[in-house]
């Protein structure tokens, strides 16, 4: 004779005991990944690594975050500054002196390198997340 059964009740229980866990491992994901983003971008900001070397302590401050929960389980993370010249230093551009003389200036990135550098390292930590939350279920 061949039984074949199901333990649907344990499995559904490992099921709402990663449930529990997701919000709280990807929130922390969410944040460190965040946290290293912004310290990436001062740390380009500041001459290293290749970046250019912003030597003002106003702009370098002025590089902050604010990390929020949105929705049911949703998370984001901002960086960015609020000087004006912010985007001049990115991408470079041309401003106008009193006397009308017109000054180019090089584009300086320092957000899109460390972006792109964190892109990549972000997923790995999701992937290290949903193992974790896999884990949980066994």
């Amino acid at each position: 004779m061949i039984e074949i059964s199901s333990d649907a009740h344990i499995v559904a229980d490992q099921f709402r005991v990663a449930a529990s866990i997701v919000p709280f491992v990807f929130a922390a994901t969410v944040r460190e990944a965040g946290d290293d983003l912004l310290a990436t971008i001062k740390r380009y900001a500041s001459g290293h690594d290749g970046g250019p070397k912003i030597v003002t302590q106003r702009y370098y401050d002025s590089i902050r975050s604010n990390f929020f929960s949105v929705g049911s389980g949703g998370y984001i993370y901002e960086v960015g500054t609020d000087e004006e010249y912010g985007d001049m230093l990115e991408f470079g551009g041309t401003t106008t002196t009193p006397n009308g003389e017109t000054i180019t200036h090089k584009p300086h990135p320092h957000f899109n390198p460390a972006m792109d550098y964190m892109e990549t390292e972000f997923v790995k930590r999701l992937d290290v997340g949903y193992a974790e939350v896999i884990r949980s279920v066994r």
